[in-house]
């Protein structure tokens, strides 16, 4: 038995914590102070390495609040619902709206945000982090109708048809 608590981890398992890719992370402490000489980390680095990255989770919180017979769809009129719930007035991380998702889940989603940015419901920008997203304050009506599963671009419902 091994006590975690002692237990420094390497770069790759920060990453593989905080779903991120390592070369974020190097690039978070390039633009910072540079690469820690030892590149070991506790579980406080690690808390404090995803504060000041900006890293959450959409999907943490696996309960829904939209209900529906399609799971894909469900999942998408969740998206849509999460955005409404969302700051308008901040460029969210791109990555932050699928970590937590897991496979076809985070590739459907993808997928939806990319066709969501080319219809204009959502824009995307580049950040330091990489990529952003901003919520269109003029988007609103489309976002609730697709929450409600009233009106689904048919570019995103053939996602799951």
């Amino acid at each position: 038995m091994t006590i975690d608590v002692f237990h420094k981890k390497t770069l790759i398992e920060v990453a593989k914590a905080l779903d991120v890719n390592p070369v974020f992370i190097a690039w978070h402490f390039g633009l910072e102070n540079g690469l820690p000489n030892d590149m070991l980390f506790s579980n406080d680095d690690i808390e404090d390495i995803r504060s000041k990255m900006g890293l959450t989770s959409w999907w943490e919180d696996h309960s829904f609040h939209v209900e529906d017979d399609n799971p894909s769809r469900k999942l998408v009129r969740e998206l849509a619902y999460r955005i409404l719930q969302a700051d308008f007035n901040k460029v969210e991380r791109f990555d932050n709206l699928v970590r937590g998702l897991q496979n076809a889940d985070k590739k459907l989603i993808i997928t939806t945000l990319n066709e969501m940015i080319r219809k204009g419901i959502l824009s995307s920008e580049s950040i330091a982090s990489g990529l952003g997203v901003r919520f269109l304050t003029e988007s609103k009506a489309t976002l609730q109708n697709i929450a409600d599963g009233e009106s689904i671009p048919s570019t995103i419902e053939r996602l799951w048809t």
